[in-house]
């Protein structure tokens, strides 16, 4: 009640400057959407406001610079989506990265800590004619044997930037004890679409090398919009599912699969490996980029399966 109060008071007087502590979170669910709309007026009005969080999803959807801090220490000041995956690094190992563990390149990680062997050197440029590209209006079976020849691919070198609908701009951070090297998007009809109707469904297919052993493997998925707002996400341990433990150099394919009930626009994936929820092993956050597409007329985020009917008329008297 007392964030309410100091809330109410700091807008009504009509501030050229606004710090706001966590108070947008304080309140029920309505007290917090007027919180939001007033917000955006004084952004509209040209207003300055200092939001300090611990939300980093309402970064990117509410301020235009970010920051951040660590132990009292100023760590970088930049973009908002770049800093909250900064945040979200400094969160999952309670460190601040190094320059070569932020740029999420396999080669630099490479160079850095990882065993190559010569036969088959980690960072080695992989054979693009094994890679399939963007292919529309397949059969089943040529979509079948999409999947079967990504599955028989045993190789562990990093082929996800191959990838049609790879995301140049993707932000990657983990511990590397396993590794994601590759994916594959299919649709009814297609093979990597860079663009899907509305409704479709999809699955998702992740190439893992475990470069050591990791009892409890957890992957799973989530998909954001362009200014970082979740849409949706799950994993293997939020579905009550138990993945089998994996041995050191073992390579696994997982699926995932989801119907894309999403308003036209761009959408982000980001997939990963983790053992349990806080040891994270190697998130590719952003890595996959498709549009959704759409010919229905609405408004909003998702597309819902709906029905407009009148039941029935009357002559007033």
């Amino acid at each position: 009640m007392f964030m309410r109060v100091a809330f109410a008071t700091a807008v009504t007087v009509d501030p050229d400057i606004l710090v706001i502590d966590e108070a947008l979170s304080v309140g029920d669910a309505r007290f917090q959407e007027k919180c939001f709309k007033k917000f955006r007026d004084f952004q509209n009005a040209g207003k300055t406001i200092l939001l300090v969080t611990h939300d980093r999803f309402t970064i990117p959807r509410l301020c235009s610079l970010g920051v951040v801090l660590h132990k009292g220490v100023l760590v970088q000041v930049g973009d908002p989506n770049e800093i909250v995956n900064l945040y979200a690094e400094i969160l999952a190992f309670d460190r601040v990265p190094t320059k070569a563990q932020r740029t999420g390149n396999v080669t630099a990680l490479a160079e850095n800590s990882i065993e190559t062997s010569a036969a088959n050197p980690l960072g080695t440029a992989p054979d693009r004619s094994k890679h399939s590209s963007t292919r529309q209006s397949l059969s089943p079976a040529d979509a079948e044997q999409a999947v079967i020849d990504f599955v028989a691919d045993t190789s562990w070198d990093d082929r996800c930037a191959l990838n049609p609908t790879y995301n140049k701009h993707e932000h990657r951070y983990g511990d590397k004890r396993a590794l994601v090297v590759d994916y594959l998007v299919v649709g009814k009809e297609s093979i990597n679409p860079d663009s899907v109707p509305a409704g479709t469904a999809l699955d998702i297919y992740m190439r893992a090398w475990y470069r050591e052993a990791v009892t409890n493997p957890v992957y799973g998925f989530t998909i954001t919009t362009t200014d970082g707002l979740v849409l949706f996400g799950t994993n293997t341990e939020l579905e009550g599912m138990i993945a089998n433990a994996a041995k050191a150099g073992e390579i696994r394919v997982y699926r995932m699969s989801l119907k894309l009930q999403l308003g036209p626009g761009d959408v982000f994936f980001t997939i990963g490996i983790a053992e349990g929820q806080t040891n994270l092993c190697d998130i590719r956050q952003s890595c996959v980029h498709i549009r959704v597409s759409e010919i229905q007329k609405y408004v909003g985020v998702a597309r819902l399966e709906t029905s407009l009917k009148e039941i029935s008329s009357t002559r007033a008297l």
